[in-house]
């Protein structure tokens, strides 16, 4: 079963993509990703799902809150930072 983002279609949460690969909602890279929703204050929300007794797992990334960072970068109103990872991502996937 498939849960929804806030906006009412789509999915709550997405997995970083694969090595050499990009974001099929923003086109960002996996690094570019990973930058965004690590250390000790991201910009953008994550999840971790751990099994128990299990020491890696599989990290989750919100999409309201990836497209909400996605917006403000838009009207520039982010970290300079920030607004370097969306150049070198190179384009947006336009929603329709």
């Amino acid at each position: 079963m498939e849960t929804t983002s806030e906006q009412g279609f789509g999915p709550e949460f997405i997995r970083l993509p694969k090595k050499g690969k990009r974001c099929p909602l923003t086109g960002l890279s996996r690094s570019a990703l990973y930058e965004l929703i690590a250390g000790e204050n991201p910009v953008v929300m994550s999840k971790s799902i751990v099994k128990p007794g299990r020491s890696r797992g599989t990290r989750l990334i919100v999409v309201s809150s990836l497209l909400n960072w996605v917006h403000q970068a838009d009207s520039r109103r982010v970290a300079p930072r920030a607004l370097e990872l969306v150049e070198k991502a190179g384009h947006f996937a336009r929603a329709v």
